[in-house]
């Protein structure tokens, strides 16, 4: 039985729609929040694509968000049958992103 050939990205491809679909959701959101530093792979728990905020930035967007945000990086990164948006609150910061279920990385690139 052939299956379809995975959907697959470049890390370098990701990065570039990763911090264009956070800028976009935070925008939206209308907080002084500038792209935050820490984002792409983020290999704990498990391989996540994300980024990661600090308590202050969390302050200023508010918790609530979080989620909202990475379903919405989520969608615009992998349609709109993107699942497995994750906001996850740790000791001082959250990490917020997805894993991705339906994407390979092509790392060569």
């Amino acid at each position: 039985m052939l299956m379809d050939k995975p959907k697959s990205i470049s890390v370098k491809e990701l990065n570039t729609q990763l911090g264009s679909a956070i800028q976009e959701s935070l925008g939206k959101r209308k907080v002084n929040t500038a792209l935050p530093g820490k984002f792409g792979l983020i290999n704990n728990p498990g391989v996540l694509v994300g980024f990661i905020l600090s308590s202050n930035e969390i302050d200023n967007i508010g918790v609530g968000e979080l989620t909202g945000i990475a379903s919405e990086i989520n969608t615009q990164i992998n349609g709109s049958s993107a699942q497995g948006a994750v906001a996850l609150l740790h000791d001082g910061g959250a990490t917020v992103g997805y894993y991705p279920v339906s994407v390979m990385f092509d790392i060569n690139q």
